[in-house]
């Protein structure tokens, strides 16, 4: 499953938490659902130059079929 094809304002959460990892800011932001999980995943693994601390009450692999999900994860 591909974000794009979900919704305009998912492709632009998406391209939002790109951009906010790529430049490293340090700021709150909401997440909620699969899309959204896909967004920031995806976005902490592209941009990831170390390692990445993960604090969650759940990680269940529902986004695991996202193919930006598993393409970043391949990359990191």
């Amino acid at each position: 499953m591909k974000l794009k094809s979900i919704s305009t304002s998912v492709k632009e959460y998406f391209d939002t938490m790109q951009e906010l990892a790529k430049e490293r800011k340090d700021m709150p932001f909401d997440n909620s659902g699969a899309e959204h999980a896909v967004s920031v995943m995806s976005a902490m693994f592209n941009n990831a130059s170390r390692g990445i601390d993960i604090y969650a009450s759940s990680l269940d692999g529902s986004i695991s079929n996202y193919s930006e999900y598993y393409e970043s994860f391949i990359r990191a």
